[in-house]
């Protein structure tokens, strides 16, 4: 190889990290980033107390009024406040109107057309 096809080589590898590096970043942005949440073993030592809704209060006040717990494999997102759960369910409504369409609930539930169960 020649001189010249070293020196149009070598720094455009050197470059293509720092390429890759920059097109992930505007890819994922400020959205990509999760809610605060606590330890999962703080979660787990709280969750047998006598008062769960009292320890719920005290992770609002330390992490937010947002807060991402993670309840064994399942993402658990609490709103502690009023504005917030407003803004949630106002922006993001259709993803938490599902529901699982379960086996057991059809059979029992007259094909879901029991009020309570009703998809």
């Amino acid at each position: 190889m020649d001189l010249y096809t070293l020196c149009v080589w070598i720094p455009s590898l050197l470059l293509l990290p720092l390429i890759s590096q920059f097109i992930r970043n505007k890819r994922g942005g400020i959205r990509s980033r999760p809610p605060p949440s606590p330890s999962r073993l703080y979660i787990i030592s709280r969750m047998f107390g006598s008062l769960l809704y009292r320890s719920l209060t005290q992770l609002s006040k330390k992490h937010g009024p947002v807060i991402l717990l993670q309840l064994g494999s399942v993402p658990v997102l609490v709103v502690s406040s009023a504005e917030g759960a407003r803004e949630v369910l106002k922006t993001h409504d259709h993803v938490f109107c599902n529901r699982p369409v379960l086996e057991g609930f059809r059979k029992h539930l007259y094909n879901f057309k029991d009020v309570t169960l009703s998809p």
